[in-house]
């Protein structure tokens, strides 16, 4: 899956009524740097971190990735990437 943290859509209330444009790389990556625990996420911080505007996430990654949200970010980014996620697997 294609993915651009550099430019992230963001979820601004409940109703998903307003959005954002969002550079998350850096905050992402540091988050998962430094919360995340095992080689996987070192990998996948390091990949968002060096990244420049769209990347590759194998499924794996994704799945590393929400599984890491639904832990440790906000609620409205947790929507975020899961709306983003099914809007690319419905597109297939």
């Amino acid at each position: 899956m294609k993915v651009n943290f550099e430019q992230f859509t963001l979820f601004k209330d409940i109703a998903h009524n307003e959005k954002e444009i969002l550079n998350v790389k850096n905050v992402l990556a540091n988050e998962i740097y430094t919360k995340g625990q095992g080689i996987a996420f070192h990998a996948l911080a390091f990949k968002i971190y060096n990244s420049e505007g769209e990347i590759e996430l194998s499924d794996e990654e994704f799945a590393i990735l929400i599984d890491f949200a639904e832990v440790c970010m906000s609620p409205n980014f947790i929507d975020s990437i899961k709306t983003m996620w099914n809007e690319n697997k419905s597109n297939l």
